[in-house]
C-alpha cells in the first residue's frame, strides 16, 4: 500500500506539472493585452507608454520563460501569485471562495449517494416495471440542464411555495439557519442530475455482480436475499460507483459556474470565470492549480478505496 500510494503521489506530481505549464502557455497565446484590459477596466487611459508603464510593473515585459521560471519558483514557496485586477494575494481569493463550493459539491454528492446507491440496487432487484420506470426517469434526470432543474425548483418552492430563498449566500458564523436555507436549491440542481448517474451505475454493477455464480451459491446456501443484497452484491458492486462519484465530483470543482451564477453562490468556478474574461493570468492559473490538485487527490482517495472494498485488490 505504502509503494502504491508513493507511485500515485509522484504520478499526481507530474500531472500537476503539466497542467500549470499547459495553463501557463494558454493563457498567454491568448489574444488581448492583459495590462490594456486592465487600464480600460479602472477607467483609465490605454496610451502606448501608460500601457508600457504597467507591463513593466507587472512583469509582462520579462521573456516567456523567465515569466514561467519565476512562476514555477514562486510555486515552490507557496506562492500562487498576486491578481492583475487589485494587488491581492491569490491564495486570499481561493481560501475565502473554495469553502463555499466544496459546500455545495460535497452537499450535492451526500444526497446523489445516499439516495442513487439504494435506489439503483432495488431497481436491480427488483427488475419490471419498476425497473422501466427508474430508468426513465433517470434518463430524464440526465438529460436535462441543470438550468432548467434549477429554474423549475426556484419557481416551485422559492416562489409559488416561498419555503426557501430563491438565491444569495450569508456565512455561516453569520446566520446558519439562512445559509442553510440558501444551501438547499443549488445542491438540488446539482444533486438531481448526480443522483441519476449514480443510480444508473449502481443499477448496472448490481446487475452485473447478482449474476455470478457465488451470489446464486450464496442465496442457495439459505442466506436471505436483502443480505446477500446489502453484505455481498452491493459493496462488490461499488467500485465503479466510486469512480464515477470521485469524477463527477472532480467535473463540479471548477464546473458549477451556472450553479452559482444562477443562485447568486460566491464560489470558486464563477471567480474563474471572471479571471479569465479580465486576462487575470495569475488568477487562473492559481485557482486551475487547486482545482487540478483536488481532482488528483480525490482520484488518488478512489483508488485506495478499492482495497477496502474489494479484498482482492490488497494482492495486487
Amino acid at each position: 500500500m505504502a509503494r502504491f500510494l508513493i507511485q500515485r503521489t509522484a504520478i499526481g506530481l507530474v500531472l500537476l506539472y503539466f497542467v500549470v505549464t499547459a495553463i501557463f502557455l494558454m493563457l498567454h497565446v491568448l489574444p488581448g493585452d492583459p495590462a490594456e484590459l486592465l487600464l480600460v477596466g479602472q477607467g483609465g487611459t490605454a496610451t502606448p507608454e501608460a500601457i508600457a508603464a504597467l507591463r513593466t510593473a507587472l512583469g509582462l515585459d520579462q521573456p516567456l520563460a523567465t515569466q514561467y521560471w519565476d512562476y514555477l519558483t514562486g510555486l515552490l514557496h507557496g506562492d500562487l501569485g498576486t491578481s492583475l485586477q487589485d494587488g491581492e494575494p491569490v491564495a486570499a481569493y481561493v481560501v475565502q471562495r473554495l469553502p463555499r463550493t466544496l459546500l455545495l459539491v460535497l452537499s450535492a454528492t451526500v444526497v446523489a449517494v445516499a439516495v442513487g446507491i439504494p435506489l439503483g440496487a432495488w431497481t436491480a432487484r427488483r427488475g419490471g416495471t419498476v425497473d422501466a420506470v427508474a430508468r426513465a426517469l433517470v434518463s430524464t434526470g440526465i438529460a436535462a440542464p441543470a438550468y432548467v432543474i434549477g429554474l423549475f425548483l426556484v419557481y416551485l418552492f422559492a416562489l409559488k411555495l416561498r419555503w426557501l430563498p430563491s438565491s444569495g449566500y450569508v456565512s455561516f458564523a453569520e446566520d446558519p439557519i439562512g445559509m442553510l436555507q440558501r444551501l438547499i436549491l443549488p445542491t438540488l440542481t446539482l444533486a438531481i442530475g448526480f443522483t441519476a448517474i449514480v443510480m444508473r451505475m449502481t443499477r448496472a454493477a448490481v446487475l452485473e455482480v447478482i449474476s455470478q455464480d457465488w451470489v446464486r451459491t450464496a442465496t442457495a446456501a439459505g442466506l436471505r436475499s436483502r443480505r446477500v443484497l446489502v453484505a455481498h452484491v452491493i459493496r462488490n458492486a461499488l467500485s465503479p460507483v466510486l469512480t464515477v462519484v470521485g469524477l463527477q465530483m472532480g467535473a463540479f470543482l471548477g464546473g458549477t459556474v451556472i450553479i452559482e451564477r444562477m443562485f447568486n453562490w460566491p464560489g470558486l468556478s464563477g471567480l474563474l470565470v471572471g479571471a479569465v474574461e479580465n486576462r487575470d493570468y495569475p488568477l487562473v492559473q492559481g485557482i486551475v492549480i487547486v482545482i487540478a490538485a483536488l481532482f488528483i487527490g480525490l482520484n488518488m482517495l478512489v483508488d485506495l478505496s478499492y482495497p477496502l472494498l474489494d479484498p482482492r485488490g490488497r494482492k495486487r
